[in-house]
């Protein structure tokens, strides 16, 4: 069984590594496309997706990953990440400090850690 309390420490760590970033670009010169009628997508967004991608499956190797613009990975695990990794990107993209990054860690569809 997974320890908990070590996932959602070192998870912290990760999105609080992630964040920061985003306030590193924000502000910045970033290429932003439009998914849909009122929803963008900037390359921090894609950026800060594979960073916490990446350093999540370190903590739980195996997990899928079900990432807001990756979409969701093919493995067939009772565990998974569901990752937005930059949620607000319409204030992101303004200039304004209202938005977040977040995760979530689910075992067999319950929400363990978020």
């Amino acid at each position: 069984m997974d320890d908990l309390f070590d996932i959602a420490q070192r998870a912290e760590s990760v999105l609080r590594k992630a964040t920061a970033r985003l306030a590193e670009r924000q502000g910045t010169n970033l290429q932003t496309q439009r998914k849909e009628l009122r929803d963008v997508v900037t390359e921090a967004d894609l950026e800060s997706e594979r960073f916490l991608i990446a350093e999540l499956s370190q903590i739980t190797p195996g997990a899928t990953i079900f990432a807001e613009e990756s979409g969701l990975t093919d493995n067939d695990s009772a565990t998974r990440w569901v990752i937005d990794p930059l949620d607000g990107t319409v204030n992101f993209a303004s200039g304004l400090p209202w938005f977040s990054g977040t995760i979530a860690y689910q075992r067999d569809g319950e929400t363990l850690v978020g």
